[in-house]
């Protein structure tokens, strides 16, 4: 009798609670996944942010957490079909979670800062997007040593001139905004925001960079505490010039590089030093008569800095710190970001490859490695290049950096995925997604989905003629897999889904 009462009961949780897996939800995405900016986490893996186009012109923000290797450990999207998102920055937090600053916008429309935390499996524990009208919107944000948090961002009151507010905001644990300052930054400071970077610093102490995107603007640095009362201001330069990146030593030193116009209006790459708001020493890259920039910044060892920097193709260099060249390459691309690890390594964020080592390559992670292997020989055809995060080795003990450093380029065009044969369309309510196709099919093909693993989970044939389809995720658990179409005539189209 008893074991009757069990079985009916546990019949009755079944109708009433059906099993989850019955209930995921359909995310669609694309492969072409953009990564902007990453840094080290807490455990020693990395942080990526970006975005991923989506459908119709929609983009969805993007962070994603790797191992020490570059292996995606989890991924997350964020966005709805209202709007656009991306994420520029993404920091660690002290609970292993970590906090990305970006933007939710429209074409042609106003663009709202966006902060989002996120837990250590990924999971959104709260996002805040700021009710402000902005054309031109740049933030950052970081964890202090209480839990709570400092944003800081820009606001544009007269986008056809211009002219624009830095603003500091303060969140507590959860997000609640607490207060907002307005940062004075100095005559010029803040003309058409284009670049803004948040590094916080001991006891609290908040460095800010904030540099404009267009002709009549000067570049600040600050240091300031979390309610926005300043310590030192130093505008950088005054006339026209920018700051891009800027990095601190440990000696608490400042690093940072970007541009100037020059007298016959070409760019010069710039690179200067800065301590206590006092300008050490600032270094031109580059002869007047050419068009040269720097980009992304990190410094090593405290003595030494590695700087992008471009003039038609990308170049890599290391410099001492006096602001000489070591040693350069010339033959580097679309390097978007470096970042220092705690054991001294230099990681690299960019569409391709590279290493520096005296004496060896030490191999390559590309952020796109949740793609079964089984997929590879199908998506061969097509030579769209992926983000890449690989390492860059500095030996600590070398006593002289010598041009033999920098060995190698390794051009990595990984496989991608370019169809023209069908749109997804996701109808979570009814666990579908339906696959409508551009034109009729002309010939029979199939129809196929792999887990992460590349394992076949869902195969059905493509019937002539057929203009769109349906497929149920019923069985299926949540995670990540992908979709693969191919017709008789040898066309073959695919799709990443992520089930939630």
């Amino acid at each position: 009798m008893k074991i009757l009462t069990f079985c009916v009961l546990i019949g009755i949780l079944m109708i009433l609670c059906p099993l989850s897996k019955a209930q995921t939800r359909t995310k669609l995405t694309t492969p072409y996944d953009h990564y902007s900016n990453f840094c080290e986490s807490y455990d020693h893996g990395f942080l990526v942010a970006g975005e991923s186009p989506g459908w119709y012109n929609l983009n969805y923000g993007l962070v994603a957490k790797t191992d020490i290797n570059g292996n995606i450990i989890w991924k997350r999207y964020v966005g709805d079909t209202s709007c656009l998102t991306s994420f520029r920055i993404v920091h660690p937090t002290a609970d292993g979670g970590c906090v990305a600053a970006g933007k939710s916008y429209t074409y042609n429309g106003p663009e709202y800062p966006l902060f989002v935390k996120f837990n250590e499996c990924g999971r959104v524990e709260w996002s805040r997007k700021i009710p402000c009208a902005n054309m031109n919107n740049r933030s950052d944000i970081v964890e202090l040593s209480d839990g709570s948090y400092v944003a800081v961002y820009t606001v544009d009151f007269d986008p056809d001139w211009g002219v624009s507010n830095t603003l500091l905001l303060n969140l507590d644990q959860n997000g609640n905004l607490l207060e907002i300052d307005t940062l004075d930054c100095g005559e010029n400071g803040g003309t058409a925001i284009g670049f803004v970077n948040l590094i916080k610093r001991p006891s609290d102490i908040l460095f800010i960079q904030v540099s404009p995107s267009v002709i009549g603007g000067s570049s600040v640095i600050l240091e300031t505490d979390r309610y926005g009362n300043i310590d030192w201001t130093l505008n950088c330069w005054y006339g026209e010039s920018g700051i891009f990146t800027t990095d601190v030593a440990e000696d608490g030193t400042y690093y940072s590089s970007g541009f100037a116009l020059g007298a016959t209006h070409n760019d010069h790459g710039i690179v200067f030093k800065t301590s206590d708001g006092n300008m050490v020493w600032t270094k031109s890259l580059h002869p007047d008569t050419t068009n040269w920039s720097t980009g992304a910044l990190c410094v090593f060892n405290n003595t030494r800095y590695l700087a992008t920097y471009e003039d038609g193709q990308d170049h890599l260099a290391v410099y001492d710190s006096t602001g000489t060249a070591l040693s350069r390459q010339t033959d580097i691309h679309a390097i978007s970001a470096l970042a220092r690890t705690t054991d001294n390594k230099i990681m690299a964020l960019g569409n391709y490859a590279m290493q520096l080592t005296p004496h060896r390559i030490l191999g390559k992670y590309r952020m796109t490695s949740d793609l079964g292997s089984v997929l590879e020989d199908s998506l061969n055809s097509s030579n769209y290049a992926y983000d890449t995060l690989c390492p860059v080795s500095i030996e600590t003990d070398t006593l002289e950096i010598t041009p033999e450093l920098i060995t190698s380029v390794i051009k990595t065009i990984h496989t991608g995925v370019k169809d023209c044969l069908f749109e997804l369309y996701p109808t979570p309510a009814s666990g579908k997604f339906t696959i409508r196709f551009y034109q009729a099919v002309t010939e029979t093909g199939i129809v196929q989905l792999y887990d992460i693993k590349g394992q076949l989970v869902y195969q059905s044939i493509l019937n002539k003629g057929i203009e769109k389809m349906e497929i149920s995720t019923g069985g299926l658990i949540a995670g990540v897999y992908w979709l693969k179409v191919q017709t008789g005539d040898s066309k073959t189209g695919m799709r990443k889904i992520v089930l939630e």
